[in-house]
């Protein structure tokens, strides 16, 4: 979590740091047993998955073209 995020930071006696909900931006616990961690609860923590099920959210890819008939994969696999 980048450092920003960070509300405060664990304390001498071992208290449990917070962050901001990465869906709501309200303030949430980061201890485990928090169960929705890092989210704030379960409604955002199903919203950011539906986000990422609908392609909403995705990662930067490089498009890459199919193996030519009979070309050789890793592992020696023929496709």
């Amino acid at each position: 979590m980048p450092a920003a995020q960070l509300m405060k930071h664990d304390a001498p006696t071992g208290s449990p740091r917070s962050a901001r909900c990465p869906r709501c931006q309200r303030p949430t616990s980061l201890a485990p047993d928090n169960p929705w961690r890092p989210f704030c609860g379960e409604r955002c923590r199903l919203l950011d998955c539906g986000d990422w099920l609908s392609g909403t959210n995705a990662l930067p890819a490089e498009e890459v073209p199919p193996a030519a008939e009979g070309e050789l994969l890793d592992g020696g696999v023929v496709h």
